[in-house]
């Protein structure tokens, strides 16, 4: 019986994961099943990679060689061997330029690298809290461009949300060869240009003899676009953003309704 996908690539927050933060059992059952069939599984996040750890062991990515993409592409490795496969960074004196732009606006911006995360302001709201969810040391360091001796992945801004699309309207103008876009409404992401969920995934397939047109992709927010137009199908959740839902060529069920799960059983002919 020829499978309806040969990859699965998914979201984690507000995808993968409930509001709780956690891997409901009928979405990590369902992705045993199919990984003992013979499905690929990746998972693709904005996050740093230490946070995936407890996903990939619950989904059992070392056992069926599965891939963890983060930092929405930038870095990418096999589970089972801890293989970089790609590991894509900003310049760092083009990241000095941009924390030092975005001290001029009431955000905070984290940077996360080794097993810390170095955070310009504390006070802001979730700045703390979306550090310290990666399990990484949090440090307090207003001055960024001191401690990038290092080319990050992926920079990441926190504030109220009107004043973060005030700042990526500049940040836009000012820097050509970034890629600045929404993970959340109090969340903006700063890329190398042409990192994206999307451009990792086709160059996977390309590497890996995969074809793109039977790869099932989920997301529920602005950096899952490029990944769900990128794959062959894309999936959006009931809870993403409408420009979300837009690109996709199916709505599930909301991520607090094994949304994930349910869109599969049903492509792949399981009964719940």
């Amino acid at each position: 019986m020829e499978l309806a996908f040969d990859v699965i690539i998914t979201d984690l927050d507000g995808t993968l994961l409930n509001k709780d933060k956690k891997i409901s059992k009928r979405n990590q059952q369902v992705l045993l099943r199919l990984q003992a069939m013979g499905v690929k599984v990746i998972i693709a996040s904005g996050r740093p990679r230490p946070e995936l750890d407890g996903r990939q062991e619950l989904l059992e990515l070392e056992k069926y060689d599965g891939l963890v993409l983060s930092y929405n592409g930038a870095r990418v490795v096999q589970v089972r061997d801890q293989k970089v496969v790609y590991n894509h960074s900003i310049p760092i004196d083009r990241a000095k330029e941009v924390v030092q732009l975005t001290r001029q606006f009431p955000v905070s911006t984290v940077i996360a690298h080794n097993q810390f995360s170095y955070v310009s302001d504390i006070s802001v709201e979730k700045s703390k809290e979306e550090a310290s969810v990666s399990d990484q040391v949090v440090i307090h360091e207003p001055y960024l461009e001191k401690i990038l001796d290092f080319e990050p992945s992926k920079l990441l801004v926190t504030g109220k949300h009107d004043d973060l699309v005030e700042l990526s309207l500049v940040l836009k103008k000012r820097f050509e060869h970034l890629d600045i876009m929404f993970s959340d409404k109090i969340f903006l992401e700063i890329m190398e240009i042409g990192v994206s969920k999307g451009s990792t995934l086709l160059s996977l397939c390309s590497d890996f003899g995969w074809d793109i047109q039977r790869v099932i992709a989920f997301g529920d927010n602005e950096n899952d676009i490029d990944l769900l137009k990128t794959a062959g199908h894309g999936v959006a959740m009931k809870n993403a953003f409408d420009k979300v839902k837009s690109v996709a060529e199916e709505i599930t069920l909301s991520n607090d309704e094994d949304g994930g799960a349910v869109c599969l059983e049903k492509h792949f002919g399981f009964s719940n």
